[in-house]
Formats: C-alpha cells, sequence, structure tokens
C-alpha cells in the first residue's frame, strides 16, 4: 500500500488501514510501502534514482511472500500510466507464489486502456483468478471488462471522527458574517476545477452577488503569476483570496468558516476524494461534478449540487442559489453532516474493509483466525545482573497486550568478565558469542540467525563491533521483522568528532526504532533519525528493591558491619561499581589521602571488581581505612551504602547514581567530559555535586560536604529522583515505545 509522504488521497487511507485496530486485531499483517515519490509533484516522474528504490521494493515483496504463506495479499495498484508499470511486477510476483490477491483501486483508467494491445495483455493477466475493491458502484465500468460483479466488493472511503466538531456554534457564527463563503480546498491542479470555479465567480461578481472566496492548496500546474492575473484582470481582488497550503488546526479554521464546499473537479484520476468528506463532516453543501464515485458522495438537491464538468455558468448558478436561500444551504449541509456520520467515518470503512478481506479469504478456502502473538527479540551480549529485573517486567507488562518478549544472550571475555556482574535468566536463551580480533579491534558474532524467525521485532544495542548488527540492518529491508538500537547513540568515553562516532553516527539511522537510555541520547539520534520514532526509556535499575532491603537493615548489623570494618566515625565514604580507567580508581585513593588528613576518622570503601581492582587492593593493604569488599550484587551491597555518607565518584558516572538516590548515599562527581547517559539524572546541589575536574577541587568539596554535613540537605533530593528512575518506569516506557514501533493500540 501507499503510505505518506506524499499526502494523497491513497496514501492517507493506507495510513488508517495500517494503524486500524480493527484491521490489525482480526488479521496478522505485514506492511510494505509502495510509495516512491516524497512530494506529489513527483509522482509519475521518472528519474534513475527511482530505478534503484523500485528494485528494493521488489525485492522486499519478493522475500515477504517466499517467507510466508499469506492468505490474502492485498495490494493498492495504479490503474495505468507509469504508475502501473511500477505495480505489475509486484502483481508477477504475488502469482509466481500463487497468492490469493486482491486490488484496491484509489484511482481509475483501466477502461481508458483497455482497448491497446499491451495494457490489455497486462490488464487480462493481473485481473485473473483476482479480485478488485472499488470506491464506489460508480466505478464498476472501470473493470467490468475483466471482473465479474462477484469478484468486485464495494469499500467508500472513511475518514476519522472529528468529536469536537458543534454545528450548532459553527453554523451560529456562519450566520453571523456579513458575506456568504465559498472554500476550494484541493492542490492548485488545473483538471481540480480552479479556473471552472473562477469564471463561475467573475459570472457571480458580475451578476452584483456578494460573496468570498478561499482558494487553499499548494500550487502544482498552476503558477501564483497566473492565478492572480485572473483575479486582478476580473476586478476579483476584493472577492476571491489564494490562502496557501494550509493543515491541522488552520485547516479546520477554513471548513468551520465556510458556507459552501466547491469541488468542480474534472481531474483524470479523481475517484473518492477525501476532501469531500471533510467538508461533509463540518455540514457543509457541497457543488462537485459526477467525476469518479462522487454521485456515490452527493446526494443530488439534498447534500448538494451535481454539474457537468467544466461548465461555469452552471456553477455560478447552483452557487447563488445557496448564497440566496440560507434556509436551503443550512438543510444542505445538515443532509450532508447526516451522510458522513451514516456512511463515510473511518470506522465503517475499516468494517467495509474488514468484512471483505474475511469473504475473500474464506471463498479461497481458508479459515479466518486471530492473529498469533507478536514478538520481540532482545539480543544481548551479555546479561547484566540488573538487566534481570528489567526483562522481567517488561515480559509481565507486555503479554496483556499479546507481545511476547524473548531474549537471547552470550557471556563476556576478558575486561567486562572481570567485573563479575552478569546473570542468566530462566526463560531466556543462551547461546556463546565468538569473539575474535583484528589488530587492537575485538569483534563479536552472535550466531543467531535461526532464532529471527517469527520475530516481529529485534532490539539490538549499538555497538560497531556486533557484526550481526550489520547484517540485520541489511536484511530487515526484506524481512518481516522491524530493527530497533538502543544505547548511548555514541560512544561517550570518546570524543563526538572521533571516526568510531562518526562512523556510529552513520549507521544509527538504519533501523525502524529508537530507544533512547535519557533524553540527553535523544538529543544526539534526533540529529540524524526521526524524532517521532524515538523513545526515551529513561534507562535505570531495580531501585524499588532496593530501597526494601535499605529499610530492613538492622542497626545491630550495621554497628556490627562497623566493627569488623574498624570504623568508629560517620564520615565514610563509598565507591561502588565497574573498576577500570574510565573509573579514576587512582584520582580517588588521591582525593581519599587528601580528605584523610583533615578527617582523621575518615574511611573509605570500594566495592566491584575489574581490570583496575589491584589498585584498590593494594591501598587497601597500604592503608587501614581504605577497604576493598570485592564485587557484590543486589542486596549484598545495600548495607556497606547505609554507614556511608557519600558515594566518590569523579570518573564516570553510569547507572551507580541510581545506587545513590535509591541508598540515601549522595553521589560527588566531576564535569568530567565522558560520563555515561545518566549523569542527565544529577541535579547539583539538588541529589549531589559537581565540582571542577580536578583532584584540589573535588578534595575540598568532600571534606566541606563531610565536616558541614551538607550530604544531609541532598538526601531528600535523592530520594525524589529514586521515586522517578524506576525499573518500573523504565519498563513502562519501552512498552510503550514497543506498542508505537508495532501499531499496536494502547
Amino acid at each position: 500500500m501507499h503510505l505518506p509522504p506524499p499526502v494523497h488521497g491513497a496514501s492517507m487511507m493506507g495510513r488508517y488501514v495500517r494503524e486500524s485496530e480493527l484491521i490489525n486485531n482480526r488479521f496478522q499483517c505485514d506492511y510494505i510501502n509502495l510509495s516512491t515519490s516524497k512530494h506529489l509533484k513527483d509522482i509519475g516522474r521518472s528519474a534513475v534514482s527511482k530505478l534503484f528504490i523500485f528494485v528494493k521494493l521488489y525485492f522486499k515483496v519478493f522475500f515477504a511472500v517466499l517467507r510466508r504463506r499469506y492468505d490474502l495479499c492485498y495490494l493498492t495498484i495504479s490503474s495505468k500510466g507509469a504508475g502501473y508499470y511500477k505495480d505489475i511486477p509486484i502483481v508477477f510476483i504475488l502469482k509466481l507464489f500463487r497468492r490469493n490477491i486482491v486490488y484496491h483501486y484509489h484511482n481509475k483508467g483501466v477502461a481508458e486502456n483497455q482497448n491497446r494491445w499491451f495494457p490489455n495483455l497486462l490488464y487480462r493477466f493481473q485481473f485473473r483468478n483476482s479480485n478488485a475493491i472499488l470506491l464506489s458502484p460508480a466505478l464498476y465500468d472501470d473493470v467490468k471488462k475483466y471482473l465479474p460483479r462477484d469478484r468486485t466488493y464495494i469499500c467508500a472511503n472513511g475518514i476519522p471522527a472529528d468529536p469536537n466538531i458543534d454545528l450548532t456554534s459553527i453554523n451560529a457564527k456562519r450566520d453571523s458574517k456579513p458575506v456568504c463563503e465559498i472554500l476550494f480546498l484541493s492542490n492548485m491542479i488545473r483538471e481540480k476545477g480552479v479556473f471552472t470555479l473562477l469564471e463561475a465567480c467573475k459570472l457571480l461578481h458580475s451578476r452584483g452577488i456578494k460573496f468570498r472566496t478561499n482558494f487553499v492548496g499548494e500550487w502544482m500546474d498552476i503558477k501564483d503569476e497566473e492565478f492572480q492575473e485572473f483575479v486582478s484582470s476580473n476586478n476579483l481582488g476584493a472577492s476571491v483570496f489564494y490562502e496557501g497550503k494550509k493543515y491541522g488546526r488552520d485547516k479546520i479554521a477554513y471548513f468551520e468558516s465556510a458556507d459552501i464546499f466547491v469541488f468542480p473537479t474534472y481531474y483524470h484520476n479523481e475517484a473518492f476524494p477525501l476532501v469531500i468528506l471533510e467538508a461533509m463532516q463540518f455540514g457543509l453543501p457541497v457543488i462537485s461534478t459526477r467525476e469518479g464515485g462522487i454521485a456515490d458522495m452527493i446526494s443530488e438537491n439534498e447534500s448538494g449540487y451535481l454539474i457537468k464538468k467544466q461548465d461555469a455558468k452552471e456553477l455560478a448558478d447552483k452557487i447563488q442559489d445557496l448564497i440566496e436561500d440560507s434556509s436551503k444551504r443550512k438543510n444542505m449541509g445538515t443532509a450532508s453532516k447526516m451522510k458522513f456520520d451514516r456512511l463515510f467515518s473511518l470506522g465503517m470503512f475499516e468494517s467495509n474493509l474488514e468484512k471483505t478481506f474475511t469473504t475473500v479469504i474464506q471463498k479461497n478456502g481458508s479459515k479466518v483466525s486471530p492473529p498469533g502473538p507478536k514478538k520481540v527479540l532482545f539480543i544481548c551480549k551479555f546479561i547484566s545482573h540488573y538487566r534481570v529485573e528489567f526483562y522481567e517486567k517488561l515480559r509481565e507488562d507486555l503479554k496483556q497486550y499479546n507481545v511476547e518478549v524473548h531474549v537471547i544472550y552470550g557471556k563476556s571475555v576478558g575486561n567486562d568478565s572481570l567485573k563479575k556482574d552478569e546473570a542468566e535468566i530462566e526463560w531466556g536463551k543462551f547461546v556463546p558469542n565468538k569473539w575474535f580480533g583484528i589488530g587492537k579491534t575485538q569483534l563479536i558474532w552472535q550466531p543467531y540467525l535461526k532464532y529471527l524467525k517469527g520475530m516481529d521485532l529485534v532490539v539490538v544495542a549499538l555497538e560497531n563491533k556486533l557484526i550481526l548488527n550489520y547484517y540485520l540492518m541489511i536484511a530487515r529491508k526484506f524481512s518481516r521483522y522491524k530493527l530497533a538500537f538502543w544505547g548511548h547513540g555514541r560512544n561517550m568515553q570518546s570524543k563526538a568528532g572521533s571516526i568510531a562516532n562518526k562512523y556510529k553516527s552513520f549507521y544509527l539511522r538504519r533501523c525502524d526504532w529508537w530507544f533512547a537510555y535519557t533524553k540527553g541520547v535523544k538529543q544526539i539520534v534526533a540529529k540524524h533519525f526521526p524524532e517521532n520514532k524515538i523513545t526515551v526509556v529513561q534507562n535505570a535499575i531495580d531501585t524499588i528493591n532496593l530501597k526494601k532491603y535499605y529499610n530492613e537493615i538492622e542497626e545491630m548489623d550495621l554497628k556490627t558491619l562497623k566493627e569488623e570494618l574498624g570504623i568508629t566515625g560517620c564520615k565514610v565514604g563509598i565507591y561502588c561499581g565497574g573498576m577500570y580507567p574510565e573509573k579514576r580508581i587512582d584520582f580517588i585513593i588521591e582525593v581519599c589521602k587528601k580528605v584523610r588528613k583533615e578527617i582523621p576518622d575518615f574511611h573509605m570503601i570500594f566495592v566491584g571488581s575489574g581490570v583496575d581492582s589491584y589498585k584498590a587492593i593494594e591501598a587497601a593493604k597500604a592503608e587501614t581505612w581504605i577497604h576493598y569488599i570485592g564485587p557484590k550484587l543486589g542486596k549484598d551491597r545495600v548495607k556497606y551504602f547505609k554507614i556511608s555518607s557519600i558515594q566518590i565518584m569523579p570518573g564516570l558516572v553510569g547507572l551507580g547514581i541510581l545506587d545513590s538516590f535509591a541508598l540515601e548515599t549522595p553521589i560527588i562527581t566531576t564535569n568530567y567530559p565522558f560520563h555515561s547517559p545518566e549523569i542527565d539524572y544529577l541535579e547539583n546541589g539538588i541529589n549531589g555535586f559537581v565540582t571542577n575536574n580536578n583532584i584540589e577541587d573535588y578534595s575540598k568539596t568532600v571534606i566541606e560536604v563531610l565536616k558541614t554535613k551538607k550530604y544531609l540537605d541532598l538526601i531528600e533530593g535523592c530520594k525524589v529522583s529514586s521515586e522517578k528512575y524506576t525499573i518500573e518506569a523504565m519498563a513502562e516506557n519501552f512498552k510503550n515505545g514497543i506498542l508505537s514501533c508495532l501499531k499496536i493500540a494502547v
């Protein structure tokens, strides 16, 4: 089907189908966008660049029907011209696989070409053993040479009903205007009847009729100069106005202000213009022609008038009739709105389309069964202990939407494995990774291809070294699944302009959705990727259980722990996290020595592991007031926080900041340039402190905070932040992003 951009009737109806809760709940649908132009002016034009788009499109269709045995293939096809020749290879592919096909015509033109030998040959091939959906009974003549009536289905277009339309209020405002307003709203195309209406305005002006005509739309084959020349040369400057393109609320204002809608089209592709439905919804009498299926939209002499094409005099007569008879104008507008509500709402369109799909599938001997669950696959290098609760929560939250969560993971090696913070998921799938190096570059192959089958969304971390990601970026174009990245958007431990980050910014857009850790990450990604397809997940850990463990610890247990460590006072600092160069363990040790000189009863606790853990171990051996505890996960680390006053972390700040919030131990860091995204959560002076990036300033701040007990002032800020940045909020945000990506109604 065609999807915006560009915006036209067929693409808008395509969007409505793709977003239909009824259709997607009734059938398990895959969608392929057939649009190859970004602008209306490009439709039908040939270009070398389009050739590559066509080839990619055909491959996508080919692999889609090769992969799955569809009960029905729904194709919004062009009826003639370049668009038809672009679509016919898709027909060949579908027929090659003997698929059950229904064509949905949003235009006309088959009959126009049926007597030419080559189009006739193609039409006979196309329609053999196939079905078609038409917008109106009046359009059957266009295909009757090739299709019997029992293989054609009528499904009129519909648009979303606006519950905020108050016709009583709108009509009161219309009555208060000094002159009657006529509205033309469409692209400014000659065949849409622009000059027919201008000629009618000229006649009305010559008759002394007072009116105002607003033309709303984008210039196409008519130029501004040509339009204004007609207006000025016929002295219509006080009555005829070009208002430009209008969208959203601005467009609605013109419908609300208008008294009559005029659309004197003779456009060769006109079938069932949505703009007439919009006018009907706003209770406007409509004057148009019998082009396409318009005669089935307008009830003659009841909700409007149908005139002969390009007949300016008849159009002027009908407009004058409605200007001079306000009662008739109102009655026709009311009838117009009633007909819209009865026949042309989006809900009616969806219902008719669902019935048509069901009938066509059953006639072909297939059964219509409710769609199975949507499946989301997370591919992970390994599972960190703090992620387990997130996956469990997300899995549970998505069950009610009939969405399954799957996780495949491997194990870490090298420096990552030294952190000793990995876990397993009982319902996940463990598959060993293959690690190998090229020079100093370490690459990872995740042998998970066979697990992609049947997935609707695949979520992976954005990392240059993950070879599988490159396959997924290419294969998604020809596969059922959508691809989503999640993570930092760039390597925060490298300069933004580094070669690796420039490369990452190039390929981060090669996906269908983005799950950004924080708002700061969204700003990075949005420079290269559509903002409306980015979900801020608010990266977090299980702070609720941490707080529970914190509150359960007895004072006697704390007293025992302090005795074991030889701590007699309350001025205690803690570092908890991985130990690697970016964490600056040397910096911490130097700071602690300065603090100890000023505060004799100061103690420092190191919790964690990593390539630089030996530095903390050696310091602990040399100084009795430094304590190396080693790696502690989950609740085991909580008691060390409860005997500490501050968390000392001058280097890279990541998820460790959430430990500080949940365990009421304010963090002190520096304006280090390579923090992880979670630094966004720190509010200087409210839930933590940020100092200049040097040992002297950092040491002074730590000393002052401990001596004056300023850390007590930050505890309330930590509590507030711990309520905001939770694993529950992260799972909720991620869930909403997944539902949006998969077009599942909430």
